[in-house]
């Protein structure tokens, strides 16, 4: 199977950051563990559609290579800053509403400016069309307790969830996209809140012959991220995406 590009890989990990969203209500009021995993994951799920900011941290080896990301995610504000690393070098993209700002190891530190992007709000919201209640009711019995079963993430209670991406592969696509992983295992730790969370994820799978493993944490629920355009002198002449 053949590798993904530098930019179709970058896509991905950004579209990991809009796919795994977090509604800024967790806190740390422990509730009764009387709801069941499904149940915590259904209304996980719920919740994170209401998001306004948060920063995303990634982690990726892909066939041995390792990635490291991080994504300042304002989706009030239609603006995101994205960081990330790899073998091939550093790159940034900010986007500012419709203006999407990039540089890379080979410009720095000049912005290339693109001409169009789509906002981060819309993509944020159309990835959740992949996870639905009705996928979690028809796997509950599949999503059984890690070890150990309530974890601390941050100083917040959280539940450890593992369960086979072949049971409930729309899940994997929270952490993932890639549409062809079946041979593997999601983690998920939520938030035993009030208003539970997603707090991190970690997929790992082997597609085709490669073997894959994405992690995720998220932090800074609804905090001001100060995501800027960078100064004027440092762009050069706009570039198709």
């Amino acid at each position: 199977m053949s590798k993904p590009s530098k930019l179709e890989f970058l896509n991905g990990i950004l579209a990991i950051a809009i796919i795994v969203s977090l509604a800024g209500c967790g806190g740390n009021a422990v509730v009764s563990d009387s709801r069941s995993n499904a149940e915590l994951l259904k209304e996980a799920t719920s919740n994170m559609k209401s998001i306004k900011s948060y920063r995303m941290e990634v982690f990726t080896i892909d066939d041995n290579e390792e990635y490291k990301g991080s994504i300042d995610m304002d989706v009030a504000n239609d603006r995101f800053r994205f960081s990330h690393s790899g073998p091939e070098g550093d790159s940034l993209i900010i986007q500012i509403n419709n203006d999407v700002f990039m540089s890379g190891s080979d410009i720095k530190p000049y912005f290339n400016k693109a001409t169009s992007a789509q906002a981060a709000r819309s993509l944020h919201d159309e990835r959740w069309t992949y996870l639905t209640a009705e996928d979690i009711d028809k796997a509950k019995s599949k999503l059984q307790d890690g070890s150990p079963a309530v974890e601390k993430i941050d100083g917040i209670d959280a539940k450890h969830i593992v369960v086979g991406i072949k049971d409930l592969q729309a899940l994997s696509l929270v952490g993932s996209r890639r549409i062809t992983l079946t041979n593997g295992t999601v983690d998920a730790w939520i938030s035993m809140s009030v208003e539970p969370i997603l707090l991190k994820m970690i997929v790992k799978a082997i597609d085709g012959d490669i073997a894959i493993e994405d992690r995720l944490t998220w932090s800074h629920f609804n905090e001001s991220l100060d995501i800027q355009a960078p100064s004027s002198e440092l762009i050069q002449t706009p570039i198709v995406p």
